[in-house]
């Protein structure tokens, strides 16, 4: 935590603004890390989602700044200084209804705070006009149930062991820290690149397991958002490369567009001949999503590459007839199928800062490996229709006649099953290098 506040405080003093953004880069890992190896009960934990989301916002991404600043409250409700980023944030974007709204639910917990006073009258709001606050704010929490603060605009998925921190359950259901927001639930899914293709891989880790692919839905039902987010733990690590293989889905997508923190340096190109690369096998993208060197910069150092702490957006508009589910459905069977959705990518400098010269062959190329959680209404669809055909095949399996058992020969009841042959022992599911039976 320490050096993270230290790099904000380096930030301040950089003048280039290559360095700036070094420092920002380091302070968000640094946050990273913290918040996801510390217990939900540390003390300090709404602190760091302050200090984050002020990176965030120094950094220009006000969507994930204004999510830490929720964050920050839902863990301290007397957090004044969240409050007031929140409300700067919802300021910047115009949204100064919602601002001073944030100011108000601040004002409910801690009535005698000058600044959230000061900021919500310059927010245009009349302090008389506040139901349970008195003119004069006295000590203690006034009477009455405070408002929950406004669902987060996005969901970060954060790192290991829970990389999911804060979105609903894979069934649909709401967890314990988001009943408060389910009224705001929106279709999303959030998956794990957890297979590991072809690289130097001499980094002795997977990165893949520690990025993530969030699948929402935007407000017109027209487009599906695909935000890749890394949370590798090697700070000067970047992912370069971002493809989409359609499988058999090509009526999936009219386009696809990158957001504007980093696209423009995100180059988007639809492949009519899928070329495959030598960390993909196997994988023939459709739409190519790479980074574009700044001739300006050494081309191993731009820091604009998609570094851990920040994500990615690509909005695909969806062809006339497409629905979310559809691309749920493509992507879950690109799980284990080829000819299904398939998104993958590829991850640069995972054991460390590039050598000046030669390689540490520690690139490595990674596919969307399985599905973390599933939440909105079509989570509950397709949970509710899951549900009907388990409850179908018990009724077919109920009606379905019954075989007579078939009577043992006597000899076969003096056999004993055959066991292991001399010197293996039984096959472990999960390690493809132990002996088999």
């Amino acid at each position: 935590m320490c050096y993270g506040i230290g790099s904000i405080n380096r930030y301040y003093k950089a003048l280039d603004a290559q360095q700036k953004r070094g420092h920002l880069d380091r302070a968000l890992s640094e946050f990273a890390y913290v918040i996801h190896h510390v217990p939900q009960d540390f003390g300090l934990l709404p602190e760091l989602y302050w200090y984050r989301s002020t990176a965030f916002r120094l950094r220009g991404d006000n969507t994930n700044a204004l999510e830490d600043a929720q964050k920050a409250i839902k863990l301290d409700r007397t957090y004044v200084r969240a409050y007031l980023a929140a409300a700067d944030l919802y300021a910047a974007s115009g949204l100064k209804e919602q601002a001073r709204a944030i100011v108000a639910q601040g004002l409910q917990q801690a009535p005698e705070s000058k600044p959230l006073r000061e900021r919500y009258v310059g927010l245009g709001g009349k302090l008389s006009d506040l139901p349970s606050l008195p003119a004069q704010a006295g000590k203690g929490t006034p009477a009455g149930t405070a408002a929950t603060p406004p669902a987060a605009v996005s969901s970060d998925a954060g790192n290991r062991p829970d990389p999911t921190a804060g979105l609903p359950r894979q069934d649909g259901t709401a967890s314990e820290g988001q009943k408060s927001t389910a009224k705001a639930e929106k279709n999303q899914a959030l998956y794990a690149f957890t297979r590991v293709w072809r690289g130097g891989m001499s980094h002795g880790y997977n990165a893949g397991a520690y990025v993530f692919l969030d699948v929402s839905e935007d407000a017109t039902g027209a487009k599906v958002v695909f935000r890749i987010i890394s949370r590798i733990p090697e700070p000067h690590s970047r992912i370069g490369s971002i493809g989409f293989d359609l499988g058999r889905y090509h009526q999936l997508f009219t386009r696809l567009e990158t957001d504007r923190l980093l696209g423009q340096y995100y180059r988007v190109t639809y492949n009519a001949r899928p070329t495959p690369h030598a960390f993909w096998p196997d994988f023939n993208p459709h739409y190519s999503i790479e980074w574009t060197i700044d001739p300006k910069i050494e081309k191993p150092n731009d820091p604009r590459k998609l570094s851990p702490g920040n994500s990615l957006a690509i909005t695909a508009t969806l062809a006339p007839g497409v629905r979310y589910g559809d691309v749920i459905e493509a992507l879950d069977r690109g799980l284990v199928h080829n000819d299904g959705l398939r998104v993958a990518i590829i991850g640069l400098h995972l054991a460390g800062k590039p050598l000046p010269s030669g390689t540490r062959m520690d690139d490595g190329g990674y596919f969307l490996g399985r599905l973390v959680q599933l939440s909105g209404p079509y989570a509950q669809e397709r949970a509710e229709r899951q549900k009907r055909a388990n409850e179908a095949a018990k009724t077919s399996a109920a009606e379905a006649p019954t075989a007579a058992p078939v009577k043992e020969p006597e000899a076969a009841k003096t056999q004993q099953a055959p066991g292991p042959a001399a010197g293996s022992s039984p096959r472990n599911p999960w390690c493809r290098f132990c002996p088999t039976e």
